[in-house]
């Protein structure tokens, strides 16, 4: 941890204080419920102005401002067993009932095969393809299903309207 040297302290009406427990557990809590894939940081800030707010007169407004991300601690708060080891997270607080999937693999899953485009295709079929999909990318695949590349709706168009391929050119150019 550390204090940035921009931190004007004078201007600081009151400090609250929130521990790595209360920090990390509200996190999961943002993620979780919210969809927020905040960071550590923006729990310590959530769960300080959710204990400031209790003090707060009808009619006023707490803004809280998450400072960082998931990206730095997938392999931390994130781990059910890191929590546990760390003290942050009971074994009796995990997740018991597990969803339906939760033990299949994916082809179990019954998924239907991806939207591909082979490189043969002409820009016009693909433009076809992908407005009659609802989509506006797909990846470009050999026969063999191995990814050549990917086409998107915009690229081709915006290709089109340059002059730098035809509606009768195939995907790959």
């Amino acid at each position: 941890d550390f204090i940035p040297t921009v931190l004007d302290r004078s201007v600081i009406d009151t400090w609250y204080k929130s521990d790595d427990e209360e920090s990390f557990n509200m996190s999961r809590m943002l993620i979780r419920e919210e969809g927020l894939l905040c960071g550590g940081s923006s729990g310590t800030a959530m769960a300080a102005a959710v204990n400031m707010a209790k003090e707060l007169k009808e009619g006023q407004r707490c803004v809280v401002i998450l400072p960082d991300s998931i990206r730095d601690y997938m392999s931390k708060f994130l781990n059910d067993k890191w929590m546990v080891d760390k003290g942050f997270l009971r074994e009796e607080d995990i997740m018991v009932k597990k969803p339906w999937w939760w033990n299949l693999r994916l082809q179990g899953l019954n998924l239907s095969a991806p939207l591909t485009i082979l490189p043969t295709v002409t820009c016009q079929k693909t433009i076809k393809i992908l407005k009659d999909k609802g989509f506006d990318q797909a990846p470009v695949v050999d026969e063999a299903g191995l990814i050549l590349g990917m086409v998107t709706l915009g690229n081709v168009l915006a290709s089109i309207l340059a002059g730098k391929i035809k509606l009768s050119d195939p995907v790959s150019k």
